[in-house]
């Protein structure tokens, strides 16, 4: 993945790593042949350990069909309140609860991440 033009397979982005597009796309990975070199789900939970449980998760799941490919949460945060993003970033329990959740994926052995609205809504 370290040339410049290479083409990188993976996903599925599944919104749950317990869904069965998840297992099915690893298992049909597997059994075809197909190059992977990703999977990717996405987390909301206020919970610090369910991020690294997922993270985890997702290593079992390549591993139990002999695969090795890099583990990413393309989107993840903690739960959603009724106030904009904007308002909850000041909210110290947010901040820690994201950090947490870092550390635990980390932990886990996740390879990237991305924090859902980290910056609400910019484009540039």
């Amino acid at each position: 993945m370290d040339q410049v033009g290479e083409e990188i397979v993976g996903g599925p982005a599944a919104a749950d790593i317990n869904s069965p597009v998840m297992a099915g796309f690893i298992e049909r990975c597997a059994r075809s042949g197909t190059r992977l070199d990703f999977v990717s789900h996405h987390l909301y939970s206020d919970s610090p350990a369910a991020h690294g449980q997922r993270a985890a998760q997702a290593r079992r799941l390549l591993a139990e069909r002999g695969l090795r490919a890099e583990t990413l949460v393309t989107e993840f945060s903690p739960m959603f309140g009724r106030h904009s993003t904007a308002d909850q970033a000041q909210d110290s329990r947010r901040a820690g609860c994201v950090a947490a959740s870092i550390l635990a994926m980390l932990e886990a052995g996740l390879d990237g991440s991305f924090h859902y609205h980290l910056w609400d809504q910019l484009c540039r």
